[in-house]
């Protein structure tokens, strides 16, 4: 494991990162970023995992500790050749199950990327 201090160009926070490696090798297996000894992260993924690779398996959007996104999925899953293959929605540590939400969810995301 190794641990390095990263910037959030969001809030200016001084958030400690942690990157984990797959065992006797160079290629990163996770990245966590934490505040308080809570995960957090407002500029990005606060944790993403890794195929071994290099490609991302895995990304989650945490704010103090909770899965949360407010204006896209706050878990998004890859598969191996880089598609997604599942989202969950959630906002403040609730995960966001209701068919009108998701799609409210989805059409300010796309609205945003629009921009």
């Amino acid at each position: 494991m190794k641990t390095e201090i990263y910037r959030d160009t969001v809030s200016e926070e001084e958030l400690e990162k942690k990157i984990f490696y797959y065992n006797n090798s160079d290629n990163i297996l996770s990245e966590w970023f934490y505040l308080n000894n809570q995960i957090h992260r407002s500029d990005g993924p606060s944790a993403i995992y890794y195929y071994k690779d290099g490609n991302i398996k895995e990304e989650w959007y945490c704010l103090n500790g909770n899965l949360h996104r407010d204006n896209g999925p706050a878990k998004i899953r890859y598969n191996e050749n880089r598609t997604i293959y599942s989202k969950e929605y959630w906002i403040k540590g609730k995960q966001i199950e209701d068919d009108l939400q998701i799609f409210l969810l989805e059409t300010l995301e796309m609205e945003l990327e629009e921009m």
